[in-house]
């Protein structure tokens, strides 16, 4: 009986051995070949299913599985990041510089400092931008089929346009209030005398405008493609000015009936016979003003120069040399 189970026990013992061995030696494919090694990726294969196949083995695997026998798998998956909208302004604009009649007009022309001054004001109050590279980097970026950019340029200039418009509707329905009323206390505000009233007609008139610019601006806008823009409303340096003109006069329009507004009102406090009332009013009129003291102050003692500047910058430097 013991000689009849001797080679049964003597073929368990042996087994394990056997199982290394082909471990070390088995996967001579055609990397191991050439490498003149074993190829301990595909040997894995040949584990028997347990604990002897760990989990170093079948992340392996599953990666092969997933990139090819052949293929390299790449050591940190998420190193490729998406690029940001400013990296994809710089890379395009790299490629594709705006035409000339984008770009402000140089100091070597006639009154080119008063050209420059205006055109960087009209592109601030029309896009928020003191120039149109985003505007030329979103239309290139959607004729090579990614319109994110001009999504998001239209998405702000509608906000935009649609915040300056409930303004301008507020202050109009001031002024109309102010216009077709009487003054309850002539004595405090008497804005029915001829240089109160007039201010407060100006602005009426203004913000009117306004509202029908900013409403017409909105349609144009929301019907706009890409390529008819830039061949349509950019064509040249007249229809660039006549783009920007369209875009910034709501701004310029309520701004101007704001002013006309306050300068109203102040005017009619200060030719009333109330003391009280015209020492209220300078401190009314003192806070916004030094508010916007504080803002120029704190912009003019600090700088910082956008990305996309710096990048035309290099280039035009190299452009030079």
């Amino acid at each position: 009986m013991s000689g009849l189970l001797s080679p049964v026990l003597e073929e368990k013992q042996t087994s394990p051995v056997q199982s290394t061995t082909n471990i070390s030696t088995i996967g001579h494919g055609r990397g191991g070949s050439e490498a003149g090694g074993p190829v301990l990726a595909s040997s894995t294969e040949h584990l028997p299913e347990g604990p002897l196949r760990s989990a170093r083995s079948v992340r392996r695997d599953s990666r092969s599985a997933s990139y090819g026998s052949d293929a390299v798998v790449p050591k940190d998956l998420s190193s490729s990041k998406p690029l940001t909208s400013i990296a994809k302004q710089q890379q395009i604009l790299e490629k594709l510089p705006p035409p000339g009649h984008w770009k402000a007009p140089h100091l070597s022309e006639p009154l080119g400092r008063v050209q420059q001054i205006t055109f960087n004001l009209l592109c601030l109050t029309s896009f928020g931008h003191s120039s149109l590279d985003s505007v030329w980097a979103a239309i290139c970026l959607e004729e090579d089929g990614d319109e994110s950019l001009w999504v998001e340029g239209t998405r702000q200039l509608y906000e935009r346009l649609n915040n300056m418009l409930i303004v301008a509707g507020l202050l109009l329905a001031s002024s109309a209030v102010f216009v077709t009323t009487v003054p309850p206390r002539a004595a405090m505000v008497n804005y029915t005398l001829r240089g109160p009233y007039i201010c407060i007609l100006g602005s009426f008139a203004l913000l009117i405008g306004g509202i029908i610019v900013g409403s017409a601006s909105l349609l144009v806008i929301g019907k706009a493609q890409p390529y008819w823009s830039k061949e349509v409303l950019y064509a040249n340096r007249f229809h660039v000015y006549c783009t920007l003109i369209m875009l910034s006069y709501p701004f310029f329009s309520t701004a101007m009936g704001t002013l006309l507004l306050a300068f109203g009102l102040l005017s009619a406090v200060w030719c009333a016979e109330d003391r009280a009332i015209q020492g209220a009013c300078v401190i009314v009129l003192i806070l916004p003003v030094s508010m916007g003291v504080l803002f120029g102050v704190s912009c003019a003692t600090a700088s910082a120069e956008s990305r996309l500047r710096k990048t035309y910058g290099a280039l035009g430097g190299q452009g030079a040399s």
